[in-house]
């Protein structure tokens, strides 16, 4: 390829793939997706398609640690750089100088800033700087810069592209240079292979030499990407000759030791056989028909990315088999695991006009955005693929254009811009697949579980991440609560409470702070009735009184209490259980208020009206006594019932034992509360046993003997 004939056409295209933007009168305006504001700087967007060969980035976006969006552009003067909030509002601009007299990229690495620089070398000096690389610290501070000399470079950047990667403290740089004069008078280009230590700015390793596909050479390379893998660089060229292919190299060396390259080995074995050591894997991910060299191959590259699986290229080309056709959409995928190669065409353009070179746009490990215009019309089509390079969605459309700047992520957005003058457009669309000029709306759905309810929100439109704030408004007690505060959690679980009738709502909002609120969801719960009912309304004391208790619902617990309005004291009588009946010994004389508290599934509780009760009086206090046998054997155990009745209800027992065969007296049992006494059998023996009660005002009476005799 003659370096004048090149720099000629390249102009060519350059006045071709100029982008045009439509200039907006107000300073922020929201249309179809875009948002158009005003620059300090003048600057134009370049395009991300090419004929032949791709050219160096100048447009670039950077989501900045603090939530800010930083713009940079490589301008011809200098770099210019300016900073926006989330609402797209400029906040900041700046300029850097300039460094080199040729543009080559930019790359926001995790803890700096880097810019490439060039310069050409017409007489071929080795000690001339064709490259440098310039570090500067997050506030664009310049710190320090490294230099490439004597690397067979006549024009740095040439008919091709620039990106770059870090890891593991490396810097890595791909990109293409036309090289010193060959021994045919031509300036043959190629790609180049940088490797830069980021902490000493030093480079450690380096590919501009002329080679083969076993150093990852590639000639003609009219676009470069450049990833890692592990400890391991994995790019993809556009070949014209060597190969004539959209070509994924994987290099076997491990970056790590500084080297990616130099330890390749190639030599010549005694019977003429090429030896190669530690070579290049290169694959042919879409063979390019024509002769070698030809510099039409009627193709472009348009993104690269890693997934779990695969490696996955976005492409356009026509059909190359039949060398005919518009160019459509190619998703080119090679499989970690067996090396499977597969082309994917997911377009079938007619018409006038080809698609342009795709970008494919990493959500996460498994799910990529792909994004393409077509020639003459001003829309964007975009459509999901997963890991190994299937689509997983309808192909969406979006007015707007695309440019040179790659989009990202921000904010849940996938985000790019475009420029002319000193007015920028942004333009996005949701990760969702919405576009952000949408209306942002919010809605919600139920789901009744027996004893909770499940709300489900839905957003649509706004801009990037949604939010989820859930409330309620109780009807019944005029009261507003917050449920859970905003969480990308879209999903909330309510526990029924009590009773009432409640209007729920979702707050939505998306990552400008914009906030909707959807249509109440009403959720009513009514509580169960509760009536008790008494066997009797009067009692005497000793008798068994039954209550009985029902509800209109099923599923329902019963809890059972009394009170005594003379002791002014409440005693449960059985706790929440199925059991809807309790039976109940009438003790001292006086009234009883029952109640009973029915519990639902859902947790309300409705007390019953009073059931009054009144005991009766039975008189002088007495006690009934039993024994469960009357003749018993050494160590046998008898037990005794005593039952108070008369008095002043609040009794307690004591029993005592006369010997009659030894004519002495003993205690049994104290006073207390307990009225079955068991007592063990001891030597033989004619026994009598009495039981003193004694009620709540101190009165004691005592029971007739119950004779035991116990022989052996």
């Amino acid at each position: 390829m003659k370096v004048k004939k090149m720099k000629k056409i390249l102009s060519r295209i350059a006045m071709v793939l100029s982008v045009v933007t439509v200039i907006v009168s107000s300073s922020v305006v929201m249309a179809d997706a875009e948002i158009v504001t005003s620059s300090d700087f003048v600057s134009t967007s370049y395009s991300h398609d090419y004929s032949r060969w791709a050219s160096v980035i100048r447009s670039y976006l950077v989501d900045c640690d603090d939530g800010r969006l930083m713009r940079v552009y490589l301008g011809s003067k200098g770099y210019y750089v300016e900073y926006y909030d989330s609402n797209f509002n400029l906040l900041e601009s700046k300029t850097i100088d300039k460094e080199l007299s040729l543009l080559g990229g930019f790359y926001a690495g995790k803890d700096a800033y880097y810019i490439v620089s060039g310069q050409n070398n017409p007489d071929e000096l080795a000690d001339v700087e064709c490259f440098r690389i310039t570090k500067y610290d997050k506030n664009w501070n310049r710190i320090t810069s490294a230099g490439l000399y004597d690397c067979n470079t006549y024009v740095p950047f040439d008919a091709g592209s620039l990106r770059m990667t870090e890891a593991s403290g490396y810097l890595f740089i791909r990109t293409s240079h036309t090289m010193y004069k060959s021994d045919n008078g031509y300036h043959h280009q190629a790609n180049v292979t940088i490797q830069l230590d980021e902490s000493t700015m030093k480079i450690t390793d380096s590919f501009t030499n002329v080679g083969n596909s076993s150093y990852g050479y590639v000639s003609h390379s009219f676009n470069q990407f450049i990833k890692t893998d592990g400890n391991h660089i994995v790019a993809v060229d556009h070949g014209d000759a060597y190969p004539r292919s959209l070509a994924l190299i994987k290099y076997k060396t491990d970056f790590t030791s500084g080297q990616f390259c130099s330890n390749i080995g190639y030599w010549w074995d005694s019977n003429k056989h090429a030896v190669v050591n530690n070579s290049c894997d290169v694959t042919d991910l879409l063979t390019i028909s024509g002769q070698i060299g030809d510099n039409t191959t009627n193709a472009t590259i348009g993104g690269f990315e890693i997934s779990d699986t695969s490696y996955i290229v976005a492409a356009s080309s026509i059909n190359q088999e039949k060398q005919e056709g518009l160019k459509n959409i190619y998703i080119l995928t090679e499989s970690k695991e067996d090396g499977t190669v597969k082309s994917n065409q997911i377009t079938d353009i007619s018409g006038k006009y080809n698609a342009t070179s795709p970008y494919l746009v990493k959500i996460n490990n498994n799910k990529f955005m792909v994004m393409w215009t077509i020639k003459n019309d001003n829309t964007v089509y975009y459509t999901y693929i997963d890991g190994d390079g299937n689509v997983i969605s309808d192909i969406n459309t979006m007015g707007g254009q695309l440019s040179d700047c790659e989009p990202i992520v921000y904010n849940g957005m996938v985000l790019w811009y475009i420029c002319s003058n000193k007015k920028i457009t942004f333009y996005g669309i949701n990760t969702d697949g919405t576009t952000f000029g949408d209306e942002l709306k919010a809605s919600m759905t139920a789901s009744d579980g027996g004893s909770t309810i499940t709300f489900t929100a839905d957003a649509q439109g706004g801009m990037g991440t949604h939010t989820y704030k859930f409330l309620v408004y109780n009807k019944t007690t005029d009261t507003w609560a917050r449920i859970r505060d905003y969480s990308e959690n879209n999903t909330l679980v309510w526990t029924k409470g009590t009773s009432g009738d409640r209007d729920f709502y979702v707050d939505v909002k998306d990552s400008t702070g914009k906030v909707v609120r959807s249509k109440a969801v009403n959720i009513k719960i009514d509580k169960p009735t509760a009536v008790l009912t008494p066997s009797a309304s009067t009692v005497t004391a000793g008798d068994k009184l039954t209550l009985t208790a029902s509800t209109n619902k099923s599923g329902c617990t019963y809890k059972f209490l009394i009170y005594n309005p003379s002791t002014n004291q409440w005693f449960k009588l059985q706790d929440f259980g199925s059991k809807n009946t309790y039976t109940w010994t009438a003790g001292s004389a006086g009234a009883r208020q029952f109640y009973v508290d029915v519990k639902d599934s859902d947790g309300n509780v409705t007390r019953s009206k009073v059931a009054n009760v009144t005991i009766g009086s039975s008189g002088a206090l007495s006690v009934k006594t039993t024994v469960s046998v009357k003749t018993s054997k050494p160590g046998d155990k008898i037990t005794f019932t005593a039952v108070g009745t008369g008095g002043k209800a609040g009794y307690t027992y004591k029993m005592v034992v006369y010997n009659k065969t030894t004519k002495t007296w003993g205690l049994v049992q104290n006073f207390n509360a307990n009225n079955k006494i068991t007592w063990t059998a001891g030597s033989a023996g004619d026994r009598e046993f009495y039981v003193d009660v004694k009620d709540a005002s101190g009165k004691v009476v005592r029971s007739s003997a119950l004779n035991v005799k116990t022989s052996n």
